[in-house]
C-alpha cells in the first residue's frame, strides 16, 4: 500500500507541474508504470509466458486499458491477424497510450477512446487528479463540483458490428432451421438479461448451434470469440465501477446449447467411414474391368469374344454384370470391416460415439447401390478406350483423382451444401452417408436424383461401350 500511495503521489506531483507534458517526463512516467505494474500488480505475465494458448484463438479486448501495459503484454502471443483493442475513456490516458503504441512499435495495439457499457452513447466520467488508473463513471444526479468530462460510450452491438459480424433478428423457427443446416448459429438474450445486469449480476446470453455440421464451425467459433472478448471488456468496465457482486468478474455468462445428439457429434469424426465406403463403391471393381476390356484386348482374346455369335449387346451386359457383383463384394468386405471394428475393438475413450450399426450399415449399402451400378459402366467404357492395359490405367487414374477430390472439396466446404449437389455422382452420396451417419433419415427427394442419375449415366456409358465393341475396327483388333 506504501509503494501505491507513494507512485501515486509522484503521479499527481508530475501532473500538476506539466512535467509530463514533456517527452522525456512521459518516457520516464511510463517506464516507471510498466515496471511498477510488473513487479507488484501483474496478474497477466506468468499466464502469458506458461500458457499463451490462452490469449490466442480470437482478438483481444482490454477495457479500461489505461497506458497499455496489458495491451502491450498480450500482444506478444496474438495469432496473426488478431489484435488488441484497448478501450480507454480518459483523453490523458489515450495520449499516453498511443505513445506507447507508437514508440514500442506495437502495430497490433488498437487505441479506441471510449467507456464500454450496456447502451451506445456517451456517459460521464468522474476523473481522479491523483490516480490516473482510478477515474470512475459519475453516478447520475452527482455533487455538481465533481470534476467530469463527457466520453463515448459503445455497446455490445456496436462492437459486433464493427468486427463485421452484423445481428439479425432471429426467426420463431431457429432451433429448427439449424438442425436443418439453415442458420449456423443463434445468439438468444435471456429475458431477465437487463434487470440482472441492473442488479451487478451476470447476464445470460445463450449460444444455440448443432457443432456437429463442420461447416457451421467457423460461425460457431466467431461468435464465441467475440463474446468472450466482451466478456473481458466488460468485466474490466464493472471492476473500475468498484461492483460488489461476486459475479463482478464475468458479467456475461455464456450458455452453449449444442442441439447435436451423441451420434451426430460422433459423426464429426467417422466422416473417413463414409470417404472410405464411397471409395471401395469407385475402386472395387476397377481391376476386373480394366482386365475385361483393355487387358482382353492386350491378350487379344476380346475378338474371339466378338467373333461368337453372342451379340455385343449382351457381351457388355455380361461384363457388366461381373465387374458390378465384384464392386458390390468389395463394399460389403469394406462396410463389414467398419462394423466389426467400431463394434468390437477397444477403441479409446474420447467423450462421443462411434455408432455403425446395423441402420447405418444398411442405409450405407442403400446409398452407394447407385456408384455399384455406375463405375463399372463408367470403368468398362474407359477401359474399352485403350488398347493395353497400362494405358487404361494411365486414363482411370484422372477419373480417380477427380472423383477422389469432390469428397475432400465437400468436406472443407463452410457453407451449407446447395440442393444440385444431389444431382452430382460421388458428391450425392457422401451427402447423404453423412447424413445417414448422423441417424437422420435419408431425405428420399436426394435418394431418388442420386438413383436416377446414376442409372441414366450407366446406360449411356454401357451404350457406348456396346456401340464401340460393334465396330469392325475392333474385331480387326485396330
Amino acid at each position: 500500500m506504501q509503494s501505491i500511495s507513494l507512485f501515486t503521489s509522484v503521479y499527481a506531483f508530475a501532473r500538476q507541474r506539466g512535467l509530463l507534458g514533456t517527452r522525456l517526463g512521459r518516457s520516464l512516467f511510463i517506464a516507471a508504470y510498466f515496471q511498477y505494474k510488473k513487479h507488484l500488480e501483474d496478474p497477466f505475465a506468468g499466464l502469458v509466458e506458461k500458457r499463451p494458448q490462452l490469449f490466442r484463438g480470437g482478438h483481444i479486448l482490454d477495457a479500461g486499458a489505461n497506458i497499455g501495459y496489458c495491451s502491450a503484454l498480450f500482444s506478444r502471443v496474438l495469432d496473426p491477424g488478431r489484435s488488441v483493442f484497448a478501450f480507454e475513456p480518459e483523453p490523458f490516458n489515450v495520449s499516453l497510450l498511443e505513445h506507447v503504441i507508437r514508440t514500442r512499435k506495437l502495430a497490433r495495439v488498437v487505441p479506441i477512446q471510449a467507456a464500454v457499457g450496456a447502451t451506445e452513447g456517451e456517459v460521464r466520467l468522474q476523473l481522479n487528479p491523483r490516480h490516473h488508473g482510478d477515474h470512475r463513471i459519475a453516478a447520475a444526479g452527482g455533487h455538481p463540483t465533481e470534476r467530469c468530462i463527457t466520453v463515448p460510450l459503445v455497446s455490445i452491438d456496436a462492437f459486433l458490428e464493427r468486427q463485421q459480424a452484423t445481428l439479425t433478428e432471429a426467426p420463431a423457427d431457429f432451433e429448427a432451421q439449424i438442425k436443418a443446416g439453415d442458420l449456423d448459429v443463434v445468439l438468444v438474450i435471456d429475458p431477465k438479461f437487463a434487470r440482472d445486469v441492473a442488479d451487478g449480476k451476470a447476464g445470460t446470453v445463450r449460444l444455440v448451434f448443432d457443432r456437429s455440421r463442420d461447416r457451421a464451425r467457423a460461425s460457431i467459433d466467431q461468435a464465441e470469440t467475440l463474446l468472450r472478448g466482451y466478456n473481458r471488456l466488460w468485466g474490466q468496465q464493472r471492476l473500475v465501477l468498484r461492483g460488489i457482486a461476486g459475479t463482478v468478474g464475468n458479467p456475461l455468462e455464456v450458455e452453449d446449447v449444442d442441439l447435436a445428439t451423441p451420434q451426430q457429434s460422433g459423426a464429426l469424426v467417422l466422416f473417413l467411414v463414409a470417404y472410405y465406403g464411397l471409395f471401395a463403391s469407385v475402386m472395387g471393381g476397377m481391376a476386373v474391368a480394366l482386365d475385361t476390356t483393355a487387358g482382353e484386348r492386350e491378350r487379344q482374346s476380346l475378338e474371339p469374344l466378338l467373333a461368337t455369335p453372342v451379340r455385343p449387346i449382351e457381351l457388355v451386359a455380361g461384363k457388366w454384370g461381373a465387374v458390378a457383383l465384384f464392386d458390390a463384394l468389395v463394399v460389403l468386405l469394406t462396410l463389414t470391416g467398419f462394423y466389426l471394428t467400431l463394434a468390437f475393438a477397444p477403441l479409446p475413450a474420447v467423450g462421443v460415439p462411434f455408432l455403425f450399426g446395423a441402420r447405418e450399415f444398411l442405409r450405407f449399402i442403400v446409398v452407394l447401390l447407385p456408384m455399384i451400378v455406375l463405375m463399372p459402366a463408367a470403368l468398362l467404357y474407359v477401359g474399352s478406350r485403350a488398347r493395353a492395359y497400362k494405358e487404361a490405367q494411365a486414363n482411370v487414374s484422372v477419373l480417380l483423382f477427380i472423383v477422389s477430390l469432390l469428397p475432400l472439396v465437400q468436406l472443407f466446404l463452410q457453407r451449407k451444401e446447395p440442393p444440385w449437389i444431389a444431382l452430382v455422382p460421388v458428391s450425392g452420396q457422401y451427402s447423404l452417408l453423412n447424413v445417414a451417419l448422423r441417424g437422420e433419415a435419408l431425405p428420399l427427394p436426394q435418394l431418388a436424383l442420386s438413383y436416377a442419375v446414376a442409372l441414366g449415366l450407366a446406360a449411356l456409358a454401357l451404350a457406348a461401350v456396346t456401340r464401340h465393341l460393334s465396330r469392325e475396327s475392333v474385331l480387326a483388333g485396330k
